[in-house]
């Protein structure tokens, strides 16, 4: 599952501008942006606002526009590229769907429009797209239940988490000391190295 294909049309667009910023070494023009990213003035100009909007909340990247170029600013030591895309990941409907899911088990259409101060109409059609992309897990969202094999549903958490937020993150919570000492003892047993992301996925 691509995981950008959970946000908005809008903010898949504005991660493409901050990829481009990343490309062109923090600065881009107006014009290459315009025609690279396929929008007018007025789309650009909003996206620059939430995107500015959303790397606030991390205080060490700015955008400025800058006679007809767009600027990237760093300031002090940036965090990794995948913690400023998970900013954006865990605000939008579709994740916050398959989150409320994890945790607990179904939802309450009314109670969940509410929680997620969404209306009706747009859950269907959320759902609807969560379900195209959960085909290829064999996974669809049913009755307001996950519903599938449970071996794939485990999978399906795994990949979104492994690849959905930040690497430092996971590797916080998934670090396991018994887990390490069993690793250490296969590797001198057998004479193989294991990666410290392999460490990680076990």
């Amino acid at each position: 599952m691509e995981l950008f294909s959970l946000l908005e049309k809008n903010e898949q667009r504005q991660i493409k501008l901050f990829q481009l910023l990343l490309e062109e070494k923090g600065e881009i023009s107006v014009n290459n942006v315009l025609t690279r990213l396929s929008v007018d003035r007025a789309t650009l100009k909003e996206d620059l606002f939430y995107l500015q909007a959303n790397l606030e909340n991390i205080k060490q990247l700015e955008i400025v526009i800058q006679e007809g170029n767009i600027l990237l600013i760093r300031h002090g030591n940036i965090a990794a590229v995948d913690v400023y895309y998970h900013c954006y990941l865990r605000y939008s409907t579709k994740y916050q769907i398959l989150l409320y899911l994890l945790e607990n088990g179904s939802f309450d259409r009314q109670k969940l429009v509410m929680e997620l101060n969404i209306s009706s109409a747009t859950l269907s059609r959320r759902v609807k797209e969560l379900n195209d992309s959960l085909n290829e897990f064999h996974l669809k969202i049913k009755s307001g239940r996950l519903t599938g094999p449970e071996s794939q549903i485990r999978y399906f958490y795994f990949q979104l988490f492994w690849f959905g937020r930040p690497y430092l993150e996971n590797k916080k919570e998934y670090s396991d000391l018994s887990g390490n000492t069993f690793l250490d003892l296969l590797q001198k047993e057998f004479s193989f190295a294991i990666t410290e992301e392999g460490r990680l996925k076990f």
